[in-house]
């Protein structure tokens, strides 16, 4: 009897309890995201495997690459020199890239501190 009547109380007390409306939408939000993160990580498992032997395989065919080319390499310049300004060359269009690179992800970057910043003004 005593269960009884403890369980009528609990009862009488959750009836009077009233439940947010946004609860139900920030339960199911965090659902939706557990079963979202649960699927990628099946995936990486899944996966991760073959990118291992995808890597392993770039690698051994990058050294036997190696290897097979080395011995047509040969030189393109007469002198010292030329092959210093051929570095020289080469440097400065990498350096350029570079540069350019640099720019766009700063541009990209500042993107959203520029989006507050208009917001606050």
């Amino acid at each position: 009897m005593k269960t009884d009547s403890l369980k009528q109380l609990i009862d009488e007390h959750y009836q009077k309890i009233e439940a947010p409306e946004s609860l139900n939408d920030s339960i199911l939000a965090v659902i939706d995201a557990d079963q979202k993160t649960s699927v990628n990580k099946r995936n990486k498992v899944i996966f991760t495997p073959v990118i291992r032997w995808a890597a392993a395989a770039s690698v051994i065919i990058a050294i036997g690459l190696n290897f097979a080319l080395r011995d047509n390499m040969k030189d393109t310049c007469q002198t010292p020199e030329q092959a210093y300004q051929e570095i020289e060359n080469a440097l400065a269009i990498i350096s350029t890239s570079c540069t350019k690179a640099y720019d766009i992800y700063a541009v990209q970057t500042n993107k959203p501190i520029q989006i507050i910043e208009k917001t606050l003004k």
